[in-house]
C-alpha cells in the first residue's frame, strides 16, 4: 500500500501548485495585453491586414474593411473563396494559388510580394500591393496578408510614361535646334536636327 503524503509535503505541492497557477495567469494577461496592443497597432496603419487560416478570415483590420467597402463583422464571416470577390478575374488563380500555399506554410513557388487588380464592393476596380507570407497564429500555419492600394500611383506612373513619350515624339520632330548640357559644358542631349548642323 503506497505511504500516504504527510502534512508538509502536502503543504509543499499546494504552494507548487499555487505557483504555477499564478505563473499561468500573469501569461495570459501578458498574452491579452499583446494581442491589444497588436489591435490597437493594426487598427491604426493604413496598411490593410488581414489573416487567412484553414481557410477562412480569422483576423482583419478597419483599413482591410474600408478599402474593400464591406463591414468588418461581414469579413469576419468569410471563407478564402469570399475573399476572390475582391480580386479581378484576371488575378483570381494566381492569388488563391499564392493562398493556399502560405496556409500550408510551402516554400515551393511561393512569391511574397505582388500586384493584382481588386474589385471592390461598389465594383470599382484597383490595383492593390500586396506582401503575405505564412505565420504561425495560435500555434498552426496562416496566411499574413499586408497590403495598400496602389491605384493612384500607377495612374501617375502612366501618366509620367506618357507625358515623356509626348514630349520625345515632339523633340524628335523639332525644325529648330535644341539641346541640354551639364554645368561644364558637355551636351547630354540633342533634338535630331542638331545633327543637320
Amino acid at each position: 500500500m503506497p505511504k500516504k503524503p504527510t502534512y508538509a509535503e502536502l503543504e509543499q505541492k499546494i504552494k507548487h501548485l499555487e505557483t504555477k497557477m499564478r505563473d499561468h495567469e500573469d501569461a495570459e494577461l501578458a498574452l491579452q495585453q499583446s494581442r491589444a496592443q497588436l489591435r490597437l497597432l493594426s487598427d491604426q496603419t493604413l496598411l490593410s491586414i488581414v489573416i487567412i487560416q484553414d481557410g477562412k478570415i480569422v483576423y482583419a483590420n478597419n483599413a482591410y474593411a474600408e478599402m474593400s467597402q464591406y463591414p468588418l463583422s461581414e469579413i469576419m464571416t468569410w471563407r478564402i473563396e469570399d475573399t476572390l470577390k475582391l480580386v479581378h478575374p484576371d488575378f483570381r488563380q494566381f492569388v488563391l494559388e499564392q493562398a493556399q500555399k502560405k496556409m500550408k506554410a510551402e516554400k515551393k513557388g511561393v512569391i511574397i510580394n505582388y500586384q493584382y487588380k481588386g474589385v471592390k464592393k461598389s465594383g470599382e476596380e484597383g490595383w492593390v500591393d500586396q506582401f503575405s507570407e505564412s505565420i504561425i497564429y495560435n500555434g498552426k500555419p496562416a496566411d499574413m496578408i499586408s497590403m495598400i492600394e496602389i491605384t493612384d500611383r500607377k495612374k501617375a506612373v502612366k501618366a509620367l510614361k506618357d507625358s515623356e513619350e509626348r514630349f520625345r515624339r515632339i523633340f524628335e520632330k523639332l525644325t529648330d535646334v535644341y539641346f541640354e548640357t551639364t554645368l561644364d559644358g558637355t551636351i547630354k542631349d540633342a533634338s535630331p536636327s542638331a545633327e543637320k548642323i
